[in-house]
């Protein structure tokens, strides 16, 4: 893999190391999921990458380990409006940290990126969180190569068919349901990809 490789990438998660720099974990469709380091600028006035930014930049390799330095960056998309709705940053943290537990392991990393990317954006334009997470998760599950349709929908009643189907089909923003059904149902398919997958949750 190149020193030195120019992706865009989707902020994850971070944390501040030490009093000067910030630890960032991103999803890229080049570099899959990776560490990076940004030195944190005194200029009060400088922006600094935040949770659900999607970035570009020139992320340098240090020696041999995996972890990489961002020193400037473009923000291509903010997603801001994700913090401002209790409900949505929840599930887009949700969803990120099923990035960080699986991530690693991802063989096809541009398929992922593209289903974070539009679920991202789907909660940033005001999407239903529930409907949002189910959707992601069912996706990702699929990919990973899990008969999800055979094994657990096939098993649902008629009317929790009925509720998946409705989420699958329409467009996040489109689709209007009852929350607290949506629940209980990712609950019950997170329940189910725990006991019979290796997707960590």
């Amino acid at each position: 893999m190149p020193k030195s490789i120019e992706s865009t990438a989707i902020v994850i998660d971070k944390s501040l190391r030490g009093e000067g720099d910030l630890l960032l974990s991103l999803f890229s469709a080049e570099l899959g999921f990776f560490n990076c380091i940004k030195k944190i600028s005194k200029k009060k006035t400088s922006q600094q990458p935040d949770f659900f930014n999607l970035i570009t930049g020139n992320f340098e390799k240090i020696g041999a380990s995996d972890l990489r330095i961002l020193r400037d960056f473009e923000l291509l998309k903010s997603n801001a409006s994700i913090a401002k709705n209790y409900d949505a940053f929840m599930q887009a943290s949700e969803i990120c940290r099923t990035i960080l537990k699986n991530g690693k392991l991802i063989e096809d990393v541009g398929l992922l990126y593209d289903t974070l990317t539009h679920a991202l954006s789907a909660l940033d334009a005001g999407a239903n969180p529930i409907v949002v997470r189910t959707k992601f998760v069912y996706i990702f599950s699929k990919q990973e190569g899990y008969a999800v349709k055979q094994g657990f929908a096939s098993n649902l009643n008629l009317q929790e068919k009925s509720l998946l189907q409705e989420m699958l089909s329409k467009p996040s923003l489109n689709c209007q349901v009852c929350s607290q059904e949506a629940q209980r149902l990712l609950a019950k398919f997170i329940a189910w990809l725990s006991a019979n997958t290796d997707i960590v949750f």
